[in-house]
């Protein structure tokens, strides 16, 4: 099973642990001499964010220098839920060919690719449509792979993907708290959601849907009434009671 995640604004500079050039690191080259030819008011429009993290933006970009493995770089709450630093070396290397964190400047990063802190996302405004630009490169490595699809990744990262060429199995992770009325994803625990169970998936190299079926993270548990064969919903284990009362 192949897993896809987002990756996150937030990144470090991390040790350069292992040495891997990205898949599309050559494609991603058009990206950056658009970007590195941006000044400042034109980065503005682009990140959308404040004069301290525009500056700093363009100075990653600017002075980009690959410097550690992409595992380690991410450190948004999806990454601190993974907890990588447990990670065995074999939990490592298992995840370096099981594991895709999907990017708007390289296409996707393999957990050992070596990379610089860089701050892009498929909604920022530049004259590359970053969507046309990926999916289909994106697309056809995954399908290369010959593996089921476990989707981690936002709806934003998980367009860049044209799943209806995917030529094996693919399944949505969904995560979702009941109110009592109806059915809701929260954008801060779904994140730290995920990440969480991307840990369970590769400390426990899971290769089946009924293993899948069997993590429970954060409260989360698998609800059998929600799912169907291509999305697996989990409601907070919190909520059951309720739920039973509908």
């Amino acid at each position: 099973m192949i897993t896809l995640i987002s990756p996150t604004k937030t990144m470090v500079e991390s040790p350069l642990n292992y040495y891997q050039v990205p898949v599309f690191n050559t494609e991603s080259l058009m990206i950056f001499n658009e970007l590195n030819q941006l000044d400042f008011n034109q980065a503005k429009k682009v990140y959308k964010a404040s004069d301290k993290i525009v500056h700093k933006s363009l100075e990653m970009i600017n002075n980009y220098q690959p410097c550690g493995a992409a595992i380690f770089s991410f450190k948004g709450a999806s990454f601190k839920s993974m907890n990588v630093d447990s990670w065995s070396k074999t939990d490592l290397e298992y995840a370096n060919s099981h594991l895709i964190i999907l990017s708007s400047l390289f296409g996707l990063h393999k957990p050992f690719d070596t990379i610089a802190p860089y701050r892009l996302d498929y909604l920022s405004d530049i004259s590359i449509d970053l969507y046309d630009y990926w999916t289909e490169y994106v697309t056809a490595y995954i399908n290369s792979l010959q593996m089921p699809i476990i989707n981690l990744a936002s709806k934003e990262y998980s367009n860049s993907v044209d799943f209806s060429k995917i030529d094996g199995p693919v399944i949505n992770i969904e995560f979702k708290e009941f109110d009592g009325v109806k059915y809701t994803a929260k954008s801060t625990y779904v994140k730290s959601a995920r990440g969480a169970f991307v840990q369970e998936i590769i400390k426990n190299k899971v290769r089946t849907v009924n293993a899948l079926k069997s993590i429970s993270v954060h409260g989360y548990e698998f609800q059998h009434d929600l799912s169907n064969d291509s999305s697996l919903v989990y409601i907070h284990s919190t909520n059951q009671l309720e739920m039973q009362k509908v």
